[in-house]
């Protein structure tokens, strides 16, 4: 295995490690997955789902760039909704429940925004332009990321900051126990897509999950449309949602895992079905296994091999997973999927490519950071 470290910008190709398809792994070639894609689009049956292995800001360059096969053409300016939830500069390693290495959450405060301020900038120029951006944060870094955001997306772009209430223990001994966490919820443009009409499913649904007595959990149509005409429907604080726990078989025991009806409701009101949906900081991947479960397509990574194994199982058992409802499985095996690496190849595999000349010298050129070919 080469690992290629970026010496003019980060910018790398990608590589298909693996390739999944009815919930197993196939044994397809690297430039058939390839070619396929150069026609892939959301109706015409030849889009992957893609689980990206490696450094998102690499990712994300290759994606601003444009130019390799698997994501030309497809991803820039074509993301309608994305969900980032970033470490919150906590200063501490996260384990799974068996020791292994989640991830590490241990850069100063300066170098956590400024990562996250370059990430966000080219997070803005893949988004379409009726696309919206959600960024999970705690206490800690809202206020510092806030200014950020405004900066980068505008403050006539800020549309909410969602507060999200839940239980459990606190960390807090002397002072106010902190029970939240904020989501800043931004659009790139004046008009972006926001669905009324799909809040009242999540919500109802979250409610009867949670056992809510709740007014809202108990309304019927009529009631939650009147509610809705109010403005009280879903308003920017939830406290419905409970932290994971009443769905077994959700339990990853990934550290920090989110609740798939925290991601349901927002992927129900930032997108459309067939709709591209982007997580570069997928953790335990319920960003993919909710945009898979309400038909959206989507693109998750992350750097951790743990994080990339555990999102693998989580789409290959899906089958068996809850449905959104809690009340049945979810009976149907994921569309198909690819793991794909970036910044790390293996040779063999790339040696592989000189039997397409086009595609090899597109590999080799992103290597090195040449953007054009002189084709003379």
């Amino acid at each position: 295995i080469l690992t290629f470290t970026s010496l003019m910008g980060g910018n790398a190709p990608l590589e298909i490690v693996r390739f999944f398809e009815g919930g197993k792994q196939k044994e397809q070639q690297q430039l058939e997955l390839f070619e396929k894609a150069k026609e892939s689009g959301p109706d015409n049956g030849n889009w992957k789902n893609m689980v990206v292995q490696g450094d998102n800001l690499q990712f994300l360059k290759t994606c601003y760039l444009n130019q390799n096969p698997l994501i030309k053409d497809k991803v820039k300016g074509k993301v309608k909704l994305i969900y980032i939830d970033p470490p919150f500069a906590t200063k501490s390693d996260f384990t799974g429940s068996s020791g292994e290495a989640s991830y590490s959450d241990k850069v100063a405060r300066a170098e956590f925004l400024e990562a996250l301020r370059e990430r966000l900038i080219f997070l803005r120029e893949i988004l379409a332009d009726d696309g919206t951006i959600y960024v999970h944060l705690d206490l800690r870094m809202i206020h510092y990321v806030k200014i950020i955001m405004d900066e980068i997306f505008g403050k006539t772009n800020f549309r909410n900051e969602i507060v999200w209430c839940y239980t459990g223990p606190s960390r807090q001994k002397k002072d106010f126990p902190d029970k939240h966490e904020s989501i800043l919820r931004y659009s790139k443009t004046g008009n972006y897509l926001f669905n009324k009409d799909e809040l009242r499913v999540p919500y109802a649904k979250s409610n009867l999950a949670t056992g809510s007595t709740s007014a809202v959990g108990r309304a019927s149509d009529d009631k939650l449309k009147e509610l809705d005409k109010r403005g009280k429907l879903v308003e920017d604080w939830w406290s419905d949602i409970a932290t994971i726990g009443y769905k077994h078989n959700e339990i990853l025991k990934y550290p920090t895992q989110k609740p798939e009806a925290l991601i349901e409701r927002i992927i129900r009101a930032s997108s459309d079905p067939t709709d591209l949906i982007i997580d570069v900081f997928a953790g335990s991947g319920t960003t993919a296994a909710v945009a898979e479960k309400l038909g959206r397509r989507w693109i998750v990574c992350d750097f951790g091999k743990h994080a990339v194994y555990v999102i693998q199982k989580r789409l290959l058992e899906i089958f068996s997973s809850d449905a959104l409802n809690a009340k049945e499985s979810y009976g149907k095996p994921a569309k198909p999927f690819c793991v794909v690496s970036v910044g790390a190849y293996d040779f063999s595999k790339i040696m592989n490519l000189r039997e397409n000349k086009d595609i090899y010298i597109q590999f080799v050129c992103g290597l090195f950071n040449i953007n054009e070919i002189d084709k003379g």
